[in-house]
């Protein structure tokens, strides 16, 4: 059995007792483990009848909405305490029990009178305290699972509607009672009821089911003994692992976060191991992991809301994220190679690896399901259709093997996980949908769309650096889901006005949302894979920038060369791709300034400027120029190389 293997199972082994099985849940007192159990039950529950939605279809709006609503809340009042009192205190519980009260009530109340403020435009004051209460619940789940950025942001929004005329200048407005404001913000489909809540319910739901029940029947392991059997016998060999089993584990996870605490556990010691400084480590596996929200075919949950915003089937936003994905693995593969080469680390033997056969065999349930979503993805089935379908095989397949034969405890694990890291989602689109409610009733969105296209004097570059520096900013302190929703909201139309494509710019804001993952100050990615290296958090979210410096471009790349997002004809998408490809390896080197012996100043500066010319093709004549420059300083450098003992093994 390999390390790798051995480990996996170490670790599946505490996930089953840590992950969703923990005794005590949130602030409750441990009272005979009777609120886990209900807890438990509320999250059965929950998935069950997301699948069931999923399969009958959704019901009305005034029942779907209230409904997921209720339930994410009341989830995040079980699962994350609250901080204010001693976690398991009698006080913790009495403030969670009044806090569920009261989201019951406030959902309740909407689903009675949904159609009732639908048709009519007074609110009676039921109607107002009812929905003025259930910000309450709304905000403080909010604190709980996302932090205090957002919670902010939702209360400044509420005072600005109600003392608009207070206000300064041009942001002044005539102000708002709080029956107009509750008729927005927390009554009928707008608001906290909006689209993004419909979305992570309906939708991201069942992708999250899917995500967990490949976790339970041991996907994470399959496919990290995949990547050891791929990379073994080559230069790096962890480090590979860990590049190669992230990208797999990128496609299943649709969280960066999680994709670092499930892959970093195995790879980043064993790395340590084999000589890597534990900060270079831990960056490796924050960029290989970054990926998560942004590699097909299960993304991000801002992902599912795009494709619903702009009104695009999702498959089109699978399409649109698989060569950026590819790119994404391409240079931080290229860059660990020649990093293990200048380092001197020796490959690892392929006598370790697991057997070839044995290991797609582990992972054939696996290889099934994304099959069967891709499949019916590209022939026009809906999105829940597809994931269901996919969830149904995925079960049905893993009986084939004892190790990720499913049992009725495996079965409650993945409904329990899932609608765990639901309920944060559904909580941060409710105070989303506020927050934009807010700014669309006072015209505060369209001041501010207006003020970003004076500044940035009509030029579409200023524009994209504008929109990426302040993505990079709020995805600091907000969810990608929130993040992506305000700049959706104020920016996306400013880019549209500048000859951008409306997919090609909602892509680049999302881009930059999940990037904010790796960047310095507040790099959750970089910070978790640090704590797992045991290596400075700072230093290990910079050097993970130095080794993501492609993610920053590559959002430029497919705006000025859409072939990149699947746009055009077969032919020019293919060469576009393929010298694309070839440009992320040139970047992995010219930053790295080691291919087979260490480049000069001019070698790095050639290598950087042929990679870039070929990411953004620039035009046809000075992409084969580079290709030439690129082939020729390559040549020669690998020619000049093969007598030397320390660069001359394995280096693929």
């Amino acid at each position: 059995m390999s390390q790798i293997e051995s480990k996996s199972q170490e670790i599946k082994v505490n996930d089953r007792e840590g992950a969703f099985f923990v005794k005590g849940v949130g602030g409750f007192p441990k009272w005979k483990d009777g609120p886990w159990f209900v807890f438990v039950a509320l999250s059965s529950v929950y998935s069950l009848l997301v699948l069931y939605f999923g399969i009958t279809g959704l019901p009305a709006d005034e029942v779907h909405r209230p409904f997921v609503l209720a339930f994410g809340l009341i989830l995040c009042f079980f699962a994350f305490p609250s901080k204010i009192f001693d976690s398991g205190s009698k006080k913790e519980a009495a403030l969670n029990i009044i806090l569920i009260l009261i989201t019951i009530s406030g959902c309740m109340w909407s689903y009675l009178t949904w159609i009732h403020i639908q048709e009519n435009i007074f609110l009676t004051s039921r109607d107002i305290l009812f929905g003025s209460i259930l910000f309450i619940p709304v905000l403080e789940a909010t604190r709980r699972t996302v932090g205090l950025p957002l919670v902010i942001l939702g209360i400044v929004c509420l005072l600005y509607a109600y003392l608009g005329p207070y206000f300064p200048g041009v942001i002044a407005h005539r102000g708002y009672e709080l029956e107009r404001i509750v008729a927005v913000s927390s009554s009928g489909a707008e608001g906290i009821f909006g689209v993004p809540l419909a979305v992570t319910g309906a939708v991201i739901s069942i992708f999250l089911l899917l995500g967990s029940f490949m976790t339970v029947t041991r996907g994470a392991e399959g496919f990290m003994n995949l990547a050891s059997i791929l990379t073994a016998g080559s230069s790096g060999g962890p480090a590979k692992v860990a590049v190669v089993g992230s990208g797999f584990m990128a496609m299943i996870s649709g969280s960066a976060v999680a994709n670092v605490a499930t892959t970093g556990v195995v790879t980043i010691p064993a790395m340590k191991k084999l000589g890597y400084p534990p900060h270079i480590a831990g960056a490796i596996e924050a960029v290989a992991s970054s990926g998560g929200q942004k590699t097909p075919p299960i993304m991000g949950a801002a992902t599912f809301i795009m494709a619903d915003f702009i009104g695009v089937p999702y498959i089109r936003v699978i399409l649109c994220a698989t060569i950026p994905a590819l790119l994404h693995y391409v240079a931080l593969f290229s860059q660990v190679n020649y990093m293990s080469l200048r380092m001197n680390i020796r490959p690892t033997l392929r006598s370790d690896a697991p057997k070839i056969l044995s290991c797609i065999f582990n992972c054939i349930h696996i290889f099934a399901a994304v099959a069967v979503l891709v499949y019916l993805l590209l022939n026009k089935y809906s999105s829940e259709l597809s994931c269901i379908s996919a969830i149904i095989v995925l079960i049905s397949v893993s009986f084939l093997r004892s190790s990720s034969r499913m049992n009725i405890r495996s079965f409650i694990e993945a409904l329990v996980g899932a609608a765990r890291l639901a309920a944060p989602m559904l909580a941060a689109c409710g105070s989303a949908g506020l927050v934009l409610g807010i700014l669309s009733l006072t015209g505060m969105g369209a001041k501010l769309s207006e003020a970003i296209e004076a500044y940035c004097y009509g030029s579409g570059s200023v524009a994209l650096i504008f929109t990426m520096v302040v993505s990079l900013i709020l995805g600091m302190g907000l969810p990608t889901i929130v993040c992506y929703l305000l700049l959706a909201f104020l920016v996306s139309p400013v880019l549209a006005k500048m000859g951008f494509p409306l997919l090609a710019s909602h892509f680049f804001i999302f881009y930059y949302g999940v990037l904010s993952t790796l960047t310095p100050p507040l790099c959750m990615s970089s910070f978790t894979a640090a704590g797992i290296a045991d290596a400075p958090m700072m230093k290990t979210g910079l050097t993970s920038v130095k080794l993501g410096t492609l993610l920053y471009i590559i959002p430029y790349g497919f705006m000025y060369n859409p072939e990149l997002l699947f746009e055009g004809t077969g032919f020019n998408i293919a060469i576009h791709s393929a010298f694309a490809i070839l440009g992320a390896w040139g970047l992995g080197i010219a930053l790295e300034g080691f291919c087979y012996k260490k480049l000069n100043g001019i070698l790095r500066v050639a290598f950087l400027f042929c990679s870039i010319t070929l990411l953004f093709y620039i035009n046809t004549p000075l992409v084969l120029v580079a290709v030439a420059v690129l082939a020729s300083v390559y040549g020669y450098l690998r020619y000049s190389s093969l007598g030397n003992t320390e660069t001359s093994y394995a280096s693929s």
